[in-house]
């Protein structure tokens, strides 16, 4: 048990202390141990649980972070620079070897294509040649009046030789749709009247088929297959095969006379001719405006020249 006198002096040590203690409190100094203690470990918003502030205060002194710049290369390094430009180079000559086989395809689609239309120009060339003689055995057709020559010279000029021109009415070449097969025309049965002439409607055909005799004598055969081909995708697009025959809608597109189909030509130039029958230039009027008149008579200017052909 301590002694009274012992108990006094650890009474005036602690007071001394104390004493001490609440000075220091008072003032306090930066970084000693009273100011370490007073201050909490962690912020009070920390304790209280907020977690937007459980960031610690940056140290000013501290160092930024060394930032590291990337190589041109993108980090590949020496090897990976060389190994990506011979990828490209790689890349660049199977690009253009691409494109080498691509053109020869498509040149060979094209050859393949005109072969396949020769083909159908000579089978049919060939059966309206062995039809004609069978039907020439019956009846021996016949030529252009005198009349219509001198129309048809209007539209053509030198053009097209009216005297080898052939009209034949009837037969198996003419079912379906009256057609021109080189240079002879065969028109269905209701383009005559009963006397055997040509009526309203044989008469619109013929200026028609004119057409397909100057693309023959001026172009070849190749009308042929352009016609058989541009009905079809009428027939395709539209669902119907006469859509190969509007011109308006290549002249709405822009297209040059020589781009039509055959099937377009011959309906514009059919047109042109009614228009002017005479062969002088044709105006517009109610049914034709100023910018197809002039698209004619550009047309027609081709026709004399015997240009634009299929």
């Amino acid at each position: 048990m301590s002694s009274p006198l012992q108990i006094s002096r650890d009474q005036a040590l602690r007071q001394r202390f104390e004493g001490t203690i609440a000075k220091a409190r008072s003032h306090p100094v930066p970084g000693s141990f009273v100011d370490t203690v007073e201050k909490p470990l962690l912020p009070a918003e920390v304790l209280r649980g907020d977690r937007a502030s459980t960031d610690r205060p940056k140290n000013r002194l501290a160092r930024p972070p060394v930032q590291v710049k990337a190589s041109r290369g993108g980090g590949k390094g020496f090897f990976g620079g060389i190994i990506s430009g011979i990828g490209k180079a790689f890349g660049s000559v199977f690009k253009g070897i691409g494109k080498a086989f691509g053109s020869v395809f498509k040149g060979i689609g094209k050859a393949f294509g005109a072969l396949i239309g020769k083909g159908v120009d000579c089978a049919v060339l060939g059966l309206a040649g062995f039809v004609e003689r069978i039907q020439g055995l019956f009846s021996k057709g016949r030529s252009l009046t005198d009349d219509q020559k001198v129309r048809y010279r209007n539209v053509y000029g030198s053009t097209v030789d009216l005297d080898s021109v052939r009209i034949r009415r009837g037969g198996p070449l003419s079912w379906g749709a009256s057609k021109t097969i080189g240079n002879t025309i065969f028109l269905q049965d209701d383009c005559f009247d009963a006397n055997g002439q040509l009526n309203e409607l044989g008469k619109n055909t013929l200026d028609h088929e004119m057409a397909h005799i100057w693309q023959y004598q001026n172009g070849g055969s190749d009308y042929i297959h352009g016609s058989i081909f541009a009905q079809a995708m009428g027939m395709v697009t539209d669902g119907d095969r006469r859509a190969a025959y509007d011109w308006r809608s290549a002249f709405n597109d822009g297209l040059a006379f020589c781009d039509l189909n055959p099937e377009q030509q011959a309906s514009l130039i059919a047109t042109a001719t009614r228009l002017s029958p005479n062969g002088g230039p044709i105006e517009a009027r109610s049914s034709i405006t100023e910018a197809e008149a002039a698209y004619l008579n550009a047309a027609l200017a081709e026709v004399r020249a015997g240009r634009g052909a299929p």
